[in-house]
């Protein structure tokens, strides 16, 4: 359990896991002020009892004060106030400061999750479904970080508060602090035992269910007008509802488990009051058994609040530890690749080298020894393959279906990366050469891929909208041939194509 939280904190940058650690100790600090109060409510509990044996002061954890003045009472109420008032205010401010704080982390968690999905090649798109990337990107990063780490933070913070409360009953009666921490902390273990197991078994079901569900759908909207002409629509739409049923008990089961530890620690603490009245009043006699019951009630509130958000946090820790794991072995990857490399690999800064081979024709293209094997395939798709075609030149890759010839064009487009070998056009790789002269490579797909927008926004296509040159734009669609079709649109270039396009 403990694990997913440890590997999500030192996938952090240092600077990250200092911020955050940080912030955690200063919410476990905040704790002190707990301490402070429940120590005022002590007092005020002495100087109540010893009222009723008609003394003139009180003395509690070694504070003695006078008990003659009305005054004093007032005093001793509004510091109790304070305290705990302080320290609520101290911990909201903390903990919004520490949830926009992990809210940013998790943000550029997901982006490095989606440009190392991105930046590897076709190869490594297709070894991942569409529910896959999906889930990578926006659950799996989501409990990596605000799922784990807020998490933690929540049991460090509220475990704080319990042992700060816990050192105000051994002041109080160290014998008696001693039995309330036994059986508070058996609590907490009797659940997490007959639970963990199923909390653990529910977010392997939540990954599944959510990819699943997700595939589904894509799945339907990406082959709509074939599933449709099949009359197919009834097969993927039930495959979505049997995923995404599961996937709403799934989530019913978690709020249940959620709910329980408030109804026990609850049950608990009753049971403890009745248990320690009886106790007290056996033991010793009126006034300090009055002193320590009330002790142990305020106490007892103070640590029942505190349990119930450590169970809910250990319960969503054992939840999202095994959603965590796509986004944490996805960075533990780059964070390898990067510490292989010292740093991380990046074309911006290369150099043409001295065998460019550029002409107002165009570049050269080289292909030396080139292999290369899909992810799910046994054999290679291609082995040793040699091809040079000069700047200004025609190839056509002529060939049998699954001969290779697609996989051929999109190593020299960069889209593939090959396994052995090396491919330059223009003297540099492939994607060095679209980093430094955007543009320079071009490619007529057999189907377009389309974005959700405008017509422009696809013709200029990564472009922001408020960057785009209609008139580029324009003479683009004159160059198709299609200028009578886009000016019959209401919106011309700027009519949307839908938003599945």
């Amino acid at each position: 359990m403990v694990r997913p939280f440890l590997r999500s904190l030192f996938l952090l940058p240092l600077r990250q896991r200092l911020i955050y650690l940080a912030l955690v100790l200063a919410r476990m600090l905040v704790s002190l002020f707990d301490v402070a109060g429940l120590m005022a409510v002590g007092l005020l509990g002495s100087m109540l009892a010893s009222g009723l044996t008609d003394k003139r002061s009180a003395t509690f954890a070694g504070f003695t004060v006078s008990i003659e003045s009305s005054q004093t009472f007032l005093l001793i109420t509004l510091l109790i106030a304070a305290f705990f008032l302080t320290k609520s205010f101290l911990s909201i401010f903390l903990l919004r400061v520490t949830s926009l704080f992990l809210a940013r982390v998790e943000g550029r968690v997901a982006q490095s999750v989606a440009e190392h999905i991105f930046s590897g090649g076709l190869s490594r798109v297709q070894s991942y479904s569409r529910g896959d990337i999906h889930f990578a990107v926006m659950g799996s990063s989501q409990s990596a970080t605000n799922g784990l780490l807020l998490t933690g933070s929540t049991i460090l913070t509220d475990f704080a508060l319990f042992l700060s409360v816990l050192v105000v009953f051994v002041l109080v009666d160290a014998s008696t602090a001693l039995v309330i921490a036994l059986y508070f902390l058996a609590i907490v273990l009797l659940f997490q035992l007959l639970i963990s197991n199923r909390l653990r078994k529910l977010g392997v079901r939540q990954k599944e269910t959510s990819i699943g569900s997700t595939d589904a759908i894509y799945d339907l909207s990406q082959a709509f007008r074939e599933v449709t002409v099949l009359a197919k629509n009834a097969f993927f739409i039930q495959k979505f509802s049997h995923f995404r049923t599961h996937q709403a008990r799934n989530t019913a089961l978690q709020k249940f488990y959620f709910g329980i530890p408030r109804f026990l620690l609850e049950t608990g603490l009753m049971i403890g009051v009745i248990a320690l009245i009886g106790w007290q009043f056996l033991r010793g006699n009126l006034s300090d058994g009055l002193v320590t019951t009330g002790i142990f009630l305020a106490g007892g509130l103070r640590i029942t609040g505190a349990l119930v958000p450590v169970q809910t946090a250990l319960a969503n820790m054992r939840i999202d530890g095994p959603q965590a794991r796509v986004a944490q072995d996805i960075l533990t990857t780059m964070k390898n690749d990067a510490g292989a490399q010292g740093g991380f690999r990046t074309s911006q800064g290369e150099q043409p080298s001295a065998t460019t081979t550029q002409s107002s024709g165009g570049f050269s293209v080289s292909v030396r020894d080139v292999s290369f094997t899909h992810h799910d395939a046994e054999e290679p798709t291609l082995v040793g393959i040699n091809v040079d075609i000069p700047a200004g030149g025609y190839v056509a890759f002529v060939g049998p279906s699954g001969a290779g010839k697609t996989t051929l064009a999109d190593i020299i487009l960069g889209i593939h990366l090959p396994a052995s070998g090396d491919v330059l056009v223009g003297g540099l790789r492939p994607e060095v050469m679209r980093e430094m002269n955007p543009g320079a490579i071009s490619y007529v797909p057999q189907s377009p891929g389309l974005v959700s927008g405008t017509l422009a926004q696809n013709i200029a296509l990564g472009i922001d909208p408020s960057d785009i040159d209609d008139e580029q734009v324009w003479r683009a669609v004159h160059m198709a041939e299609l200028d009578g079709l886009v000016a019959g649109l209401r919106d011309g270039v700027h009519s949307s194509l839908g938003k599945q396009s």
